[in-house]
């Protein structure tokens, strides 16, 4: 909740949830989350309903866990289909509303699109700039696209509205829930974040500038970039990925010296082209905490991400 979104509305007419409501409502539940610090057993009960091990669906449970549980939002519903009625085939998956609920704080009927992305920022053979996933299949202008004129409008149709209806007599206000990172490449932060943030994937969206950033390098192109001379690194599983890594411990935890973590990655891509995510961690007082994180991808990416895990 306290992660800056991805985007900000350039104009008016606001359909994002908005960071400042995001901090408030954090600040207002502080003290629940603290209780969970020190009996987390509810929350993995919650989290363990979702069999599923994908990101974005963690990410949905999580923030499910915080609508439905601690915000207490009545009535509260996610991942609500809605079909349309065909004579001959039956029926049509029109789309699905990851979030309708109702909350005193809003008092509409909510319809929250919550996603959770990382992009890496490059440059086609054209000069055409794009936010591609790191498996490359996944581009930011076109997530946007499909969010802000289809999923977000899915109410406005005869079947939605429907389906809304049945769960309150409320009108729907409907907001992009879109949190992530952008990864920038390594040297070509400052000469990138200058020419394309603020710069619209989609017309009435920017690039958010307090989003959070990382770098990203081709395998074997360099040596992977340390900010702290006592710093080690941590492979990042996925569900990891949403979080700043922290550790108390640099053995138990596993965490690499530069040139192990050098060993790791040019292993890992004798034999998969998928993205590595690495956190650098630096020893402090409360044990080790990330500085930084970035991406090393395939030395051919983005052809050779395609179709990668």
């Amino acid at each position: 909740m306290l992660s800056p979104g991805l985007m900000e509305a350039s104009t008016g007419a606001c359909h994002l949830v908005s960071d400042d409501w995001c901090q408030q409502t954090y600040a207002a539940h502080e003290h629940v989350l603290h209780r969970l610090d020190e009996n987390p057993e509810p929350l993995h009960r919650y989290l363990a309903a979702q069999k599923s091990h994908r990101l974005g669906f963690y990410f949905e449970r999580l923030l499910a866990y915080w609508l439905e549980r601690i915000l207490q939002a009545d009535p509260f519903c996610m991942n609500v289909p809605v079909f349309q009625t065909l004579k001959v085939t039956g029926r049509k998956t029109l789309g699905e509303f990851d979030f309708l609920f109702a909350h005193q704080d809003r008092p509409l009927l909510q319809h929250w699109e919550a996603t959770v992305k990382f992009y890496l920022y490059c440059e086609s053979e054209a000069g055409e700039a794009r936010w591609l996933g790191p498996a490359s299949q996944d581009r930011l202008d076109l997530k946007l696209r499909r969010m802000f004129e289809h999923q977000l409008r899915l109410a406005e149709t005869a079947e939605g509205s429907v389906v809304a209806e049945r769960f309150s007599a409320l009108a729907v206000n409907a907001s992009a829930f879109i949190k992530g990172y952008l990864f920038y490449p390594l040297d070509r932060e400052t000469e990138v974040h200058s020419k394309h943030t603020g710069a619209s994937p989609h017309s009435a969206f920017a690039i958010s500038p307090a989003h959070l950033r990382g770098w990203w390098l081709r395998h074997g192109e360099t040596a992977l970039p340390k900010r702290c001379a006592d710093s080690r690194w941590w492979v990042l599983t996925k569900l990891s990925w949403l979080s700043t890594a922290c550790c108390a411990d640099e053995k138990s935890a596993g965490l690499l010296s530069d040139a192990e973590a050098e060993q790791y990655c040019a292993q890992h891509f004798l034999h998969h082209r998928s993205a590595l995510l690495l956190a650098e961690l630096r020893p402090g007082a409360d044990g080790w905490l990330e500085v930084a994180r970035g991406f090393v991808v395939a030395a051919g990416w983005p052809d050779a991400g395609r179709n990668a895990g």
